[in-house]
């Protein structure tokens, strides 16, 4: 027998407010009724869920399993409400995508302003955040699709991988910078620059790591990290730090000549970036239509 959501969704509730108690008073039902309905629910998929001790109930493992999907459904639920009522009022969505802050630069915005042509009212919603906080969000189902790099960390047996393009990387210097009129350079040659490099966590800072290693250049000994692109770029436009960046994410400082790329030599790395979805969700007929418009602008970019 398959579970009923409503036992799912009170799990849910125990888990976010820490006893059965203020679970079944946040769920408006009895106390007595809430246990029978998670004894059920563990009963059916033939494990415990919850550990009851004298600080309240805790999900153990398999309790944290069922969490994931629990909010899954309770986002699902929250969005036909949230679609119906879009509806009603002549919009479009929502669509509700994720992206790393390298695809955020210039593919999503670009794909977003191919789709405002129709002349539609579209309702989209953008989650900023690293590869794995992204995959977490997707599973989750707080996000229907995810823009991100490829790499171990976002393989997963639920999630199909659609690669959108590869985009090559450079070394990326501002003004200051003693190789602004280089046409090309050594990897080797920029050891000794003071670098500006993506926080550790994401796949790109991985790819980076993997760059010096596989060159046989040491790691640069001293670094400014950043969380977040737009400092990234800010250092690299007003000192004379260095960096390595895929040249669409830095494409409009490059065009005001304030940014610029110098190819690196011998040594070749490409950001493959795809587009992640849950292998058997359906995509709604908007998150189709904004796959068509990343694709169209991917291959402007490449």
């Amino acid at each position: 027998m398959r579970p009923d959501p409503r036992d799912i969704r009170f799990l849910l509730a125990v888990a976010e407010h820490g006893t059965f108690m203020s679970a079944a008073k946040a769920e408006n039902i009895s106390q007595p009724a809430l246990s029978s309905r998670i004894a059920r629910l563990e009963r059916q998929l033939g494990v415990r869920l919850v550990e009851r001790g004298r600080h309240g109930a805790v999900l153990n493992k398999y309790g944290d399993l069922v969490l994931r999907h629990a909010r899954a459904v309770d986002t699902i639920l929250d969005r036909i409400v949230e679609e119906v009522e879009l509806e009603q009022r002549g919009f479009v969505g929502p669509l509700v995508i994720g992206c790393t802050p390298v695809a955020a630069t210039q593919l999503v915005p670009k794909a977003i302003s191919q789709m405002g042509k129709s002349g539609e009212h579209i309702m989209i919603s953008i989650h900023e955040e690293e590869d794995e906080p992204l995959l977490e969000k997707l599973l989750g189902g707080e996000i229907e699709m995810a823009l991100g790099g490829i790499g171990s960390r976002t393989q997963h047996a639920n999630i199909v991988q659609e690669k959108l393009a590869d985009f090559q990387i450079q070394a990326v210097v501002g003004k200051a910078s003693s190789i602004w009129n280089e046409k090309s350079v050594t990897l080797e040659k920029l050891a000794d620059q003071q670098w500006a490099l993506p926080a550790k966590g994401g796949i790109f800072r991985e790819q980076i790591e993997a760059a010096f290693l596989n060159s046989g250049t040491p790691f640069p000994r001293t670094f400014w990290s950043c969380s977040g692109i737009i400092s990234l770029k800010g250092l690299i436009q007003n000192t004379d730090c260095v960096s390595l960046m895929p040249s669409h994410a830095f494409a409009l400082e490059a065009g005001a000549g304030v940014i610029r790329g110098v190819k690196l030599e011998g040594l070749h790395i490409d950001r493959s970036v795809a587009i992640m979805r849950l292998k058997h969700a359906d995509l709604s007929p908007l998150a189709g239509r904004f796959i068509e418009a990343l694709h169209k602008v991917a291959q402007r970019l490449t």
